[in-house]
């Protein structure tokens, strides 16, 4: 089987929400919620109840629990078969007594200790202890509620060609699985039997409302499981969703929002008057300021506000805070930002709206871009599309890229062509890169997702080889290249001087990645008292990291030399990156104090910047390691 699928099967194993419908679905006692134990009314019951303004079909329907009081239930009504806890009418922090009052019940249970006032109708629900349900006008659930599970999604293409089945775990990683593997019919099936299954095990004919949870001043809530101390406040409509939601990450859905067909996972938050739409928010995502969500995946702590998210895989840490459009893109590592006013999304072809594109982490589109589709930039991580850029449709190859309109107009040369600086974000905007990885460190309040935060990995540096290896691989150097001469730059232009500085830069990082591995596997053997007179160039290991830098290492030419003289060339790296770093920021203030008059009161500079100061900090650092190591080596 499929490791993917076999993932999928452990939802059905694992899943809290599967568990909690499984509990009460599976009762065969008189109540869901008190099993047995639970009586009828007593006739002086009855009678108080009567006496306080309530009124039921027929009283013979209402089971309580064994140690019911009716003192604190007012001018309420009762249909069908409905089961009552038990009600102390203490003061919540609500400041209202617990109790029910002012409501219509309708074949539902109530857990013990809720505070309900005027709640509208709750119809079909079974709602465990401690609820408050403070002025709403209806909750309730149809016959085969599956609480949106099976929705379609159509992520990427709009015509569904990668449509993905809702449950409401999902992950990032799930989705694009699911999305990119249409040709594996085999797994296609499983994931389909995966959904059948799942939907079996949830189907009821009541809705749920988990232990703690508070809705207040909300409109329709219909055919959604809401989880253990959800706040839904104000929500205009939530219907046919899974709310996954705990004490530790409560969901928060707010402020005029509406959820339809679609699972929020815990921490999750969609408010002020933004809408979400079959689709999957993975946890501590939001959506917000009228944002407009649909067909979609979030990942985690990716803010959606102001603009809209159309068929889309988007990761984690996306900032997307102003009015802009992203359609039919699959953007699985995330970590990137659109920015105002950004049209990511020409899916349509005034045919059909059939076309995508493919984003690789972190990367920007600047103000006012216009991205043509088909477009790919999955192998050009952490690249900047400039401000005001239209691009054209393409295939972008060589990570951390600025692409910006033409410095000067080329004979002969596409005139919307752009024009491409390879690796540029390296060596003019360094303080990018570290301030991502800080950010990612620093803010993720995610659980059930792994973030990733280093920027250097394997995967991206073999990115930045193969680019290299682009560059380097030409028939002869000229003084304007296209993607005839260096193939993957896509319908832009480079000049010689970029083709060199892409490769010097390139360099410069590749082995630095490597010569970082170098040190921490010495250190590493240094705490572990092993022999340092071993060639470690040669040695394989079990590491599959420093395995995948010790090739680096080889191909880069510097396993000939001495372990001491690769650490001081890592020092003069690092002494480097620091220089680079004080300079990508301090070029803003320089720009900033020509321009504006008092730009020094209120900015921070970059001598004083603690981005600038951390990473001067590390170097210092990096030299008493280094001098540690030597030092033990020469033992």
């Amino acid at each position: 089987m499929n490791d993917t699928l076999k993932i999928f099967q452990a939802h059905l194993k694992k899943s809290v929400f599967l568990e909690s419908i499984k509990k009460i679905k599976s009762s065969k006692s008189k109540t869901k919620l008190f099993g047995d134990d639970v009586r009828q009314l007593t006739a002086s019951e009855i009678r108080l109840l009567q006496k306080q303004s309530n009124l039921a079909d027929d009283w013979k329907n209402i089971w309580v629990a064994s140690h019911f009081s009716a003192d604190h239930i007012y001018n309420c009504q009762f249909f069908g078969k409905n089961v009552l806890g038990v009600f102390s009418g203490e003061a919540r922090s609500t400041l209202l007594p617990i109790g029910l009052y002012n409501t219509t019940f309708i074949n539902s249970e109530i857990g013990s200790e809720c505070v309900v006032h005027y709640g509208g109708i709750i119809s079909h629900y079974v709602i465990g202890d401690c609820v408050v349900i403070v002025q709403s006008q209806e909750l309730s659930a149809t016959k085969n509620c599956t609480f949106g599970i099976g929705q379609q999604i159509r992520v990427g293409n709009e015509t569904g060609g990668r449509a993905l089945s809702l449950f409401p775990e999902m992950g990032v990683d799930d989705a694009f699985q699911i999305a990119t593997q249409r040709g594996d019919h085999e797994f296609l099936k499983g994931f389909d039997d995966f959904i059948t299954a799942y939907q079996k095990s949830c189907t009821v004919n009541f809705g749920v409302v988990e232990s703690g949870a508070v809705i207040r001043n909300c409109g329709k809530i219909t055919n959604t499981f809401i989880g253990k101390n959800a706040i839904l406040d104000g929500a205009a409509w939530v219907d046919n969703s899974v709310l996954l939601s705990s004490k530790k990450s409560p969901v928060k859905i707010s402020h005029g929002a509406m959820v339809h067909n679609s699972a929020v996972q815990w921490g999750a938050q969609v408010t002020t008057q933004a809408i979400v739409e079959n689709s999957v928010l993975t946890e501590f995502s939001s959506v917000a300021h009228h944002g407009k969500v649909a067909h979609s995946v979030i990942g985690p702590n990716t803010e959606i506000a102001k603009g809209e998210v159309t068929s889309c895989l988007v990761g984690p840490f996306v900032g997307f805070h102003h009015q802009a459009l992203l359609i039919a893109a699959l953007w699985p590592h995330g970590k990137g930002n659109v920015g105002y006013g950004a049209n990511v999304g020409s899916n349509h072809t005034s045919k059909v709206p059939d076309q995508e594109i493919h984003i690789g982490e972190g990367v920007f589109f600047g103000l006012g871009t216009n991205i043509k589709f088909p477009s790919n930039f999955l192998e050009a991580p952490y690249s900047i599309i400039a401000t005001g850029v239209d691009t054209l449709p393409q295939k972008v190859l060589f990570p951390f890229s600025l692409i910006n309109k033409p410095s000067k107009i080329h004979e002969d040369i596409d005139s919307q062509a752009n024009e491409i600086y390879p690796a540029w974000v390296l060596s003019d905007n360094y303080y990018m890169i570290r301030r991502c990885e800080n950010k990612f460190r620093n803010r993720n309040q995610a659980t059930h997702s792994k973030i990733i935060y280093q920027v250097f990995r394997p995967e991206i540096i073999d990115m930045m080889i193969a680019a290299r290896c682009r560059l380097d691989n030409i028939k002869k150097e000229q003084s304007i290249y296209t993607e005839k001469e260096i193939p993957g730059m896509g319908k832009n232009v480079m000049t010689k001087r970029s083709r060199r500085a892409g490769i010097e830069t390139y360099t410069f990082f590749i082995q630095y990645y490597a010569l970082c591995g170098l040190m921490e596997l010495l250190e590493s053997l240094v705490k572990k008292k092993e022999d340092l007179t071993e060639i470690l160039y040669k040695k394989k290991s079990g590491n599959l990291l420093w395995e995948h830098q010790r090739r680096v290492l080889e191909e880069e030419g510097l396993a000939i030399y001495s372990v001491e003289d690769n650490l001081t060339r890592l020092l003069e790296m690092q002494e480097r990156i620091a220089q680079k770093v004080l300079l990508s920021k301090g070029k803003d203030d320089g720009r900033g104090r020509k321009i504006i008059d008092d730009y020094i009161k209120v900015n921070i500079l970059a001598n004083d910047d603690n981005l600038v100061q951390q990473v001067f900090e590390e170097t210092d650092d990096l030299k008493k390691r280094i001098e540690k190591l030597k030092n033990a080596i020469q033992e």
